[in-house]
Formats: C-alpha cells, structure tokens, sequence
C-alpha cells in the first residue's frame, strides 16, 4: 500500500467521523426540537384549560352574586330555611364552592334590635361577635356590622361562626 492508499485510508476514517458527528448532531438537534415542541404544546392545553376553569368559576361566582341579590331583593327577611334551599341548590351545581354565608348589613343603631329579633327566632346565644386572640368575643361598638347570620350547610363545627361580624376581620 503505497502512500497515496494510506492518506486515502485516513481519509475514509476522517469522513466517517465527521459524517457520525454531523448525524448524530441532527438527531440530537430534531429529539430536542421534537421534546421542546411537545413541552410547549403541552404548556398552552393546560393553560387553556386554566383558563376555562377560571372562566367557568368566574362566571359562577358573578350568577352566584347576581342570585343572591334577586334573593335578597325579593324577600323583606331572609329565613334560614330560605337561605338554606338556596344555599344547598347553589352548592350542589358548583362543587368549588364549600359554603355560602348571608351577612346582612347592621347600622350600629340597629344592633340591639336585631340581636333581639335573632333571639326570637331561636338562636338564644347569638351576638354580634369578632375574632381575637384565638377566640370569639364580643363586637366593640362600631358604626357598621355585617354578622354571618345564615351559614350553610349549617353543621356543629360552624355553628359557632353565627354572629362573627367578618367585618371587624383585620384582612377585610
């Protein structure tokens, strides 16, 4: 073999590296490609769909305040079996939503009429209360209540947030 045999043979070696090198290149170029499309494709169908399930509870939130309104619009004293029916029709279409609460707005001059009227409807302990240190005492006098006066589904581990007036809630 005779010179110009042995530069054609290192040669051949050369052109076969380059051209594994230059294929495997692409495969890794077109598997990055394929991998960053499918990434992406996934990313926007889950953000559609966060999309759509803002919307719909968006929506139901607006029908939600729109119903309580017509609600409360129609009736001069909401009862607790009212707000119950209500509440329970609500829910059961909306499985986001864990309760409904009805806070009626008490002017300070009304308070001690409308603990009264509460009382006679049954809830004897009831009072217009706030939350501090861990526990329910007794509203200061404030110009403005909104106690949680109907809560439902109504259970013995809510009963207790009857009267909380969600106004005196620092968040709030």
């Amino acid at each position: 073999m005779g010179f110009t045999g042995i530069f054609r043979h290192q040669l051949l070696s050369l052109y076969a590296l380059v051209i594994g090198v230059t294929v495997s290149v692409l495969i890794f170029v077109l598997t990055f490609k394929t991998i960053i499309e499918g990434c992406e494709k996934q990313f926007y169908l889950e953000a559609e769909h966060i999309r759509d399930v803002l919307f719909y509870r968006l929506n139901s939130a607006n029908e939600l305040m729109h119903g309580l309104a017509t609600f409360h619009n129609a009736s001069t004293s909401v009862t607790a079996a009212d707000f119950r029916v209500f509440a329970e029709t609500f829910l059961a279409r909306h499985d986001f939503l864990t309760a409904l609460f009805y806070m009626p707005k008490i002017e300070h001059a009304e308070r001690a009429g409308f603990v009264e009227t509460v009382h006679e409807e049954g809830y004897f302990a009831f009072d217009i209360n706030t939350w501090s240190g861990g526990a329910y005492i007794k509203s200061k006098d404030n110009q403005v209540y909104f106690p949680i006066l109907h809560n439902e589904p109504a259970a013995p581990e809510t009963i207790r947030q009857l009267g909380l007036d969600v106004y005196s809630i620092p968040q709030f």
